[in-house]
């Protein structure tokens, strides 16, 4: 007797039951008048682009129509590129938000941090459009983009929340919409710089790091001890201009000498050591390497539809494809690296074999420099 054996592809999207995102499209109303080019198919379509990097609609279409015996078990039937231009213009993106926000709260189970250890890192980065078919995107004389503004949280190396905007949307005014985790810790650069959004994190009972202005008015209420040579000056400091008291407290400003750099930093933390502000905000470094690694394994920087809900639609679906492969990559216990594991799905989604079978790691090792390379090693560095 032939058992049927589900391919790689169906795996993945076994994190993502069918049954729960047909409630987010009941609750959008996601499928009214679509019966021809659901939901779903729209999901698969959309996370084949972003895992198998097609280049164009065309492209999409016939790759995916190329696995046609397998599309029946992926649910979903041979797709026509001209309903999925359709469905990415016209097809509400937040039910493809709830399936993010789903897969986020199970990733979070397996892969989550206790609460002492939560530290959120706030950045954004630009996506460039060309401006002569993204106009509606505009934000220079001659260049168009989009930004995607972000929350990793450090620990579990997870995208917590994501906002897509124009380009000339500001860093601040985004994070100014961003809901306050109480007792968290918050990392970000000078671009959020605004007194009375700090005070209310310091509200929150939330740490704070980020480099403080050249131009900052302050006095100095005392100096600390120096215990690192690196530690230029570590003074308790008030803010004394017009703005800067929108702050109700004291602040910590710490001048700190790094590779021959002199970098003053500013937070609301009175008592650790200078050095681990330091560390804590060169933690930052990891937002931009999240930033690279997307960039580099999925379909964001190059688009298959111009309007800005299709642009919506295909960042969003990325970060469900990121959050599938992160989700398959720990669950299965893959023996190779994050970026690894996309690189071989990329050329392989349909290939009939559990993924366990196919890229479990060996059970036994005799060379210590194989297990060297079994190291799990999300950015694959």
């Amino acid at each position: 007797m032939h058992h049927h054996i589900n391919t790689l592809f169906h795996g993945l999207l076994k994190e993502l039951p069918r049954s729960i995102f047909e409630k987010f499209v009941k609750k959008h109303k996601a499928d009214k008048w679509r019966k021809s080019f659901d939901s779903w198919s729209h999901l698969v379509s959309m996370v084949f682009c972003q895992l198998s990097k097609r280049h164009s609609l065309r492209d999409l279409e016939r790759s995916l129509n190329s696995n046609n015996n397998s599309l029946y078990h992926l649910g979903i039937k041979a797709i026509k590129r001209s309903n999925l231009s359709y469905s990415n213009n016209t097809r509400n993106v937040e039910v493809f938000t709830e399936a993010f926000n789903h897969l986020l709260r199970k990733a979070n189970n397996s892969l989550g941090t206790v609460a002492q250890e939560i530290t959120y890192l706030i950045d954004s980065t630009t996506i460039s459009l060309n401006k002569n078919n993204f106009a509606w995107a505009e934000f220079r004389k001659n260049k168009s983009g989009v930004k995607m503004h972000l929350v990793y949280e450090y620990t579990s190396k997870l995208p917590v929340y994501f906002e897509i905007t124009k380009a000339n949307r500001s860093d601040l005014k985004q994070a100014e919409g961003f809901v306050i985790e109480p007792n968290a810790t918050y990392v970000f650069d000078k671009a959020y710089t605004k007194y009375s959004w700090w005070n209310e994190l310091n509200n929150a009972s939330c740490i704070f790091v980020t480099r403080m202005k050249k131009e900052a008015v302050y006095k100095v209420l005392s100096n600390s001890e120096l215990k690192d040579n690196r530690v230029i000056s570590d003074e308790v400091i008030e803010l004394t201009e017009r703005r800067g008291k929108q702050y109700k407290g004291t602040l910590r400003r710490i001048v700190f000498h790094d590779k021959g750099k002199e970098l003053t930093f500013v937070t609301n933390d009175l008592i650790s050591e200078a050095t681990r502000v330091t560390e804590l905000y060169k933690k930052r470094w990891e937002i931009e390497l999240f930033f690279k690694w997307i960039k580099q394994n999925l379909k964001i920087k190059k688009f298959i539809g111009t309007s800005e809900n299709a642009i919506k639609i295909q960042i969003i679906t990325a970060m469900i494809a990121y959050l599938l492969v992160r989700l398959s990559h720990r669950n299965y216990g893959i023996g190779i690296s994050l970026q690894s594991f996309a690189q071989l799905l990329q050329i392989i989604l349909f290939r009939k074999e559990p993924i366990c079978q196919i890229l479990a790691p060996p059970k036994t090792y005799k060379s210590s420099e194989h297990s060297k390379q079994l190291t799990f090693n999300l950015f694959g560095q």
